[in-house]
Parts: C-alpha cells; structure tokens; sequence
C-alpha cells in the first residue's frame, strides 16, 4: 500500500546499488510439505540483496506515471510494464478497498513484493501551496529517515501473505531497508507525488518485502494484506497469476482493459513519506 503523509522526517532510502553476482541462496519453504519457498531475509538473490530489490522497487514504482501506475492499477494491466530482468515485482496500493489484478508472469522467474512499506522522497526545493519548505539534505538527515522506517515497521500489525493458500510465517523477520546512500530515481512529469520532477530528490525505502521462488506453470495466487496503524491505512490485494513459459511471455501480456483501472482513493500530497504494499 502506498500513500503519502505529513511530513515528520525524511525516510531512508536504499541506494541504487547493483551488486556483482553473488551466490544464490536457497530458497527455505515456507510450509512444512515445501509447496511455497520464500527467500530468507536479507537473502541475494540474482545477484542483489533483499535491500537492493527493494530501491529497485522504489524505483520501478515512483519512476512509473500516476496515470499508469502499478500501485494504483485495480487490474493488472499495468503490472508488466518495466520490469527489471530475473525478478517480477508486485506492487500494493494506496489503501482503501481489496483489489484483486490478474497477471501474467514467465516461469523461473521469483515474485518480489513488499507486504507493507514505507518510502521517502527527499524534496529538495519548495513547491509553494504545497512543500513551503524544503527538505534537509539527503545525506544528513537520512539516520532520521531509517529511524522513522523502523518506527513504521515496528508498529505494522494484521499482516498475512498467502501463497496458493499457504501462509507464510514469520513475516515480521522479513524487515528490508534500501542500502545507504539513496535512490536516484527518473521522476516522469505526471508523478505520483504531483509536484514538478525537478524539485524531487533521492529516495529510500523500508518495509517488510519477501522474495517468493519462482512458481510451476498455470494459475497461482498469491493474496497480502497489513495495516500502518500509524499512518492509519491498510492494504489487502489479492494476485491471480498465470505463468507461461517464456516464449510465451509477451504475447500472453492481457492488453489494457476498457473503462476505470485506477482506484479512487486519493493520494495525500500533503506528506513526503509515501507507505507501500507490493
């Protein structure tokens, strides 16, 4: 889920930091028959740490249109647009009601979400009407930021994830933050944040995200749902997938559905730290 809130302090970003191969840890199941596999935390996986597909997250999501966002997407058809190479990310929502998307994804390839986050977006000049003052610079205000992350996730409460019925345990263990330094991200004009690009800075993110191994051929769900008590929202999406082989991949993409595909819940630009369900 993601939604904008006032602003206390600055959150922490996780660098834009592509690591060099590392070894690929095994996936551990998350049930006691090993039907579903979920990364431990601070796992590598395809070469990055947990952290750095978080930034990635951040950045694939805030660099995506407002008009053509995976968070706001009620359906789907969104959700393949820019995806990195060797994972799938899933995006959340802004809060309100329960949105189920139907997406289709390549086999081998694991899903990466968060269950519940938080990101921030340094404003680095003052939009009048709407950020009077700007932000302190990144660098010296991002040990706020990261203190203020875990100031959310300590707070997060009724999280569940499912995948194909089974639940995944222990999702508080999954705590993620972006690695030091920020995320420089590509704002496009017509931004979540509503204000011009040129005034947005670095960004960071912290939340519970879990990486989920790569799922067999043919229809899956994976369901998760949280709430910020402090931020006062709460998320529950439900994605049906169908994984194809991957010569089949980009045919199979669903073209865009007619008629509204964005949720009517408004994203509050009063605030800079943004609160995110993948």
């Amino acid at each position: 889920m993601s939604a904008f809130r006032p602003f206390i302090v600055s959150e922490p970003l996780e660098a834009r930091l592509f690591l060099s191969a590392a070894a690929h840890q095994p996936a551990a199941p998350a049930d006691a028959g090993g039907n579903v596999h979920v990364y431990a935390p601070h796992s590598v996986v395809r070469g990055q740490t947990l952290g750095e597909w978080a930034a990635a997250w951040t950045k694939w999501a805030l660099s995506a249109p407002a008009s053509s966002n995976p968070i706001s997407d009620t359906t789907g058809q969104f959700a393949n647009a820019n995806q990195p190479k060797g994972v799938f990310l899933l995006a959340g929502t802004f809060g309100g009601p329960p949105v189920t998307r139907h997406v289709t994804v390549p086999t081998g390839t694991p899903l990466f979400f968060p269950v519940l986050n938080d990101f921030w977006v340094n404003v680095d000049v003052a939009v009048p009407g709407v950020y009077p003052v700007p932000d302190p610079p990144f660098a010296g205000n991002e040990a706020a930021i990261r203190a203020d992350f875990k100031l959310h996730t300590d707070a997060y409460t009724n999280m569940v994830t499912t995948v194909d019925g089974v639940a995944v345990k222990d999702l508080a263990s999954h705590v993620e933050q972006s690695p030091p330094g920020g995320i420089d991200i590509d704002f496009p004009q017509d931004n979540i944040a509503g204000v011009p690009p040129e005034v947005l800075g670095l960004s960071a993110t912290g939340g519970v995200y879990l990486m989920v191994g790569p799922l067999n051929p043919g229809a899956h769900e994976i369901h998760f749902a949280g709430t910020d008590p402090l931020f006062g929202t709460s998320v529950d999406v439900t994605y049906d997938l169908t994984v194809v082989p991957n010569g089949q991949y980009r045919q199979d993409q669903p073209a865009p559905a007619a008629g509204h595909a964005f949720s009517d819940t408004p994203v509050r630009k009063a605030g800079r730290v943004a609160e995110g369900v993948l």
